[in-house]
Parts: structure tokens; C-alpha cells; sequence
């Protein structure tokens, strides 16, 4: 199906437990499809494995079997370069922003950075343009997390992501952590960004 941009068959992701030989079943075989422009939500009880799913498509850590395609390309048989230049279409914004934020680094260095790790041209005029689309105003780019809002600091977390104008966005609980007001903005901003971005999103 040319609609389809992700299809997961048969996910299974286990992880051993030390050396006693055992392993823990983190995702059992589950199965699902996302359509290109499509927001997908992925729901269940704390523990049950949506995190590792999303992990374990952008292959961190590969699974331990089953098919992830994306665009028609099988990640899992991808090698290193293929996978990080696979990276570039496929963003992941996480739950706890202040722990995937450098504290030590300025704001516009934190959502320029994957642009410089995958040699994007023109860097700094997209970073004031991904903090434009999130709502937040270019003189953010000189600041640091730990002078922002929680709800501010979510907004970098999506600003980063979408820099690198990726096809489709991994979003692993990201207004979990948040108050109720802050989490109907950034859900209305991602909303938004979908809409606007044609980007396709896993809730």
C-alpha cells in the first residue's frame, strides 16, 4: 500500500535479565500500520511496552525480531550510516525534556545540533524557524533549559525534532510530566505542526 509509511509485523523486543539466562518480554508480537499523514495513538497501562516500541523503531535497540518498514525499507537490516541517514526522516521527541536537554548548552546549539551531525546547510535560519514554528520567540535561541518552563522546554524537545523536517515523529509521552494547561498547548501545537508540516505522527 503506497499510503502505508510504517508498518510493524511482528514486533518482539526481549531483554535479558543478567546472566541467569532469562529475558524479559518487553513487546510480544504486535503488528500495526501508519498511514502517511495520519496521527496514530498508541495506548496502555504504564509498563506495557508503548516506549519500547517506539525505541525499538528507530532501532534503539533493534529488535530482537520482526519487520519495521519504513517508506518501504526495512530498518532492522539497515547498517550504521543507512540507519542515522534513516534518522534524518524518523524523529523521536521524549518524555522528560530536561533530561534529553544539554544543560550545559545554549538553546540554539541543542536544536542545531542533529542539523550539524547530519550536514544541513543553513543552520542557524533553520533553528530560528523550527523555535518560530513552536511559538517561541528567536531570542530563545541564546538561553538555557534550566531558565525555561517545563512546557518551554517540551516546545525545544519538538523544535529539535522537527529541524530536520522528518517524515514522521515519534511523541513517547511527551506531556506526561507536564500540567493540564501546558498539555493541551503542546498537544494543540503538535496538532498543528501535523497539519501544517504534513508530517505523520505516533502518539
Amino acid at each position: 500500500d503506497q499510503n502505508v509509511l510504517l508498518r510493524v509485523e511482528d514486533l518482539v523486543v526481549e531483554f535479558p535479565i543478567g546472566r541467569t539466562g532469562l529475558k524479559v518480554n518487553a513487546v510480544s508480537g504486535i503488528s500495526f500500520d501508519v498511514l502517511k499523514g495520519e496521527t496514530l495513538g498508541i495506548v496502555g497501562e504504564s509498563g506495557c511496552g508503548k516506549s519500547t516500541t517506539g525505541r525499538a523503531i528507530m532501532q534503539l535497540p533493534s529488535p530482537t525480531s520482526g519487520s519495521i518498514k519504513f517508506d518501504g525499507t526495512e530498518l532492522t537490516s539497515l547498517s550504521g550510516e543507512a540507519m542515522r541517514e534513516a534518522r534524518t526522516k524518523i524523529q523521536m521527541i521524549f518524555q522528560d525534556p530536561m533530561s534529553s536537554l544539554n544543560p550545559r548548552h545554549r538553546i540554539g546549539t541543542i536544536i542545531g545540533a542533529p542539523l550539524a551531525l547530519h550536514g544541513f546547510d543553513g543552520i542557524q535560519a533553520r533553528v530560528l524557524r523550527a523555535l518560530d514554528h513552536v511559538g517561541l520567540p528567536k531570542e530563545f535561541a541564546q538561553r538555557y533549559p534550566h531558565e525555561l518552563s517545563g512546557g518551554q522546554r517540551q516546545r525545544i524537545g519538538i523544535a529539535r525534532a522537527i529541524a530536520l523536517e522528518p517524515d514522521f515523529i515519534l511523541a513517547d509521552e511527551i506531556v506526561s510530566g507536564l500540567d493540564v494547561s501546558s498539555q493541551a498547548q503542546v498537544l494543540n501545537l503538535l496538532e498543528r505542526l501535523v497539519a501544517d508540516l504534513g508530517m505523520t505522527l505516533a502518539f
